[in-house]
């Protein structure tokens, strides 16, 4: 086993390391040619950088993705630390439930999904694309803003309703809610 000692651990393994979050992709290069399957002592977690390992740990039914299950030290369960309270347990994403509430809330919103669903949305996502294409006027340009961060909130926000005025503090609100439920060292 080779010397892992000076791997990133910890916050150097999140966004809230300035250099992960520039290029996250050097350093899961590295943890993947290096350690395959590293410990994070600092969080309680395991990385685990190769498809197959992870194929295979997604496959078991006996790993839980309910952070509420996690072990008291983890960065699962900080990250529930601040998170509002309702009742006794902390309110849950459909996300991170394991079976059955999981099975039975996807059942619930399958048929959106279903594949003649998802190609009766194709047009409009094709249309959607080309009018954000439209908009760049310029030979460099930034494709995570001008492109692929707008394209699932347009088609997210039209899915769901929302008027297309209402889109920019649509994702405004979508970026707190993540920012916050993943940041495990927020304040009150």
């Amino acid at each position: 086993m080779s010397d892992v000692s000076d791997l990133p651990k910890g916050l150097k393994l999140t966004p809230f390391d300035p250099s992960f979050q520039q290029n996250p992709y050097a350093v899961l290069r590295t943890l993947r040619e290096r350690a395959p399957v590293l410990q994070d002592d600092q969080f309680g977690r395991w990385f685990v950088t190769q498809f197959e390992d992870a194929r295979q740990i997604l496959r078991d039914k006996d790993v839980s993705v309910d952070p509420r299950k996690a072990n008291p030290n983890s960065y699962a369960r900080m990250l529930l630390a601040n998170r509002p309270q309702n009742g006794s347990a902390a309110v849950s994403s459909m996300l991170f439930m394991d079976d059955p509430e999981h099975r039975r809330l996807r059942g619930l919103i399958n048929k959106a999904f279903t594949a003649k669903a998802v190609e009766g949305l194709r047009p409009r996502v094709r249309a959607i694309a080309q009018e954000l294409l439209a908009q760049i006027h310029t030979e460099e340009f930034d494709l995570i803003a001008a492109f692929a961060a707008p394209l699932p909130v347009i088609v997210i926000a039209e899915m769901l309703g929302i008027d297309p005025a209402d889109r920019s503090s649509f994702k405004g609100w979508s970026d707190v809610g993540v920012a916050t439920f993943y940041n495990p060292f927020r304040t009150a």
